[in-house]
């Protein structure tokens, strides 16, 4: 029975269906509450529906019954990195990558830390270090493509964002990158369809929300000045023949 509902539960966390598939954990628990591993999904679950409190308790007990687990250890990265304790993300990271470096999550855990810290060349050598163990990872191409732009290699993060998109266009966070980069290079409008598919894409993308604004913004102000010159022209008689 308790596999039965560990499988559900996986199968629930494909889908993105958090509090369901954290009810058929906590049934898996009531049969087996020693299961680490039962756990730190549950903690997994808890964190995508911000309970964050409650995730990092699952987080530590599923560290507490297999603490050689590299799993248990990437799982307390990933609660402390959304909680913002970066600090104690960071040793969790590591610890994930000392135990299975060879992980891209793991790569991926410990350049998040490095970026919320704002080490961005080190958090990119980090990232590059995790594409070098398999340059498909989505998180890890999305981190990359942000701290290009954030670290004003502009050209390297548009050519970076453009190729990850041929791959995989329906990503939120691809879209909102290349939203980010293009804001940066001064083309607000084409930004800010970029952020509108980020969003049609994921309605709770906030890194998309906060660029939508800002283009927006960027937009109004241009508007306002070129309108204001139009309107200063146009008082502006021509001289008699």
């Amino acid at each position: 029975m308790m596999e039965q509902h560990t499988e559900r539960a996986r199968h629930l966390m494909n889908l993105r269906h958090w509090p369901e598939a954290a009810q058929h954990l906590r049934l898996g628990l009531a049969a087996q509450p020693d299961d680490a591993s039962l756990h730190s999904l549950l903690a997994i679950c808890l964190a995508r529906v911000d309970d964050l409190a409650h995730a990092r308790g699952e987080a530590d007990l599923g560290i507490a019954g297999e603490p050689a687990s590299a799993f248990a250890h990437w799982v307390r990265a990933h609660v402390l990195l959304q909680a913002l304790d970066i600090p104690r993300a960071e040793i969790s990271a590591r610890e994930a990558l000392r135990l299975e470096p060879d992980d891209a999550d793991h790569h991926h855990a410990l350049a998040a830390c490095l970026m919320h810290r704002e080490e961005n060349s080190a958090a990119l050598e980090q990232v590059d270090r995790g594409l070098a163990e398999d340059p498909e990872h989505t998180g890890l191409n999305d981190l990359r493509g942000h701290l290009l732009t954030t670290l004003g290699r502009r050209q390297e993060a548009e050519e970076h964002i453009e190729r990850a998109l041929q791959r995989d266009p329906d990503d939120a966070d691809f879209q909102a990158n290349q939203g980010w980069a293009r804001l940066h290079a001064g083309d607000a409008p084409t930004a800010a369809a970029n952020f509108s598919e980020a969003l049609r894409l994921d309605p709770d993308n906030d890194f998309a929300r906060r660029g939508l604004v800002e283009a927006l913004k960027a937009h109004y102000i241009l508007y306002r000045i070129v309108l204001g010159i139009a309107f200063r022209m146009a008082r502006i008689e021509p001289p008699a023949r």
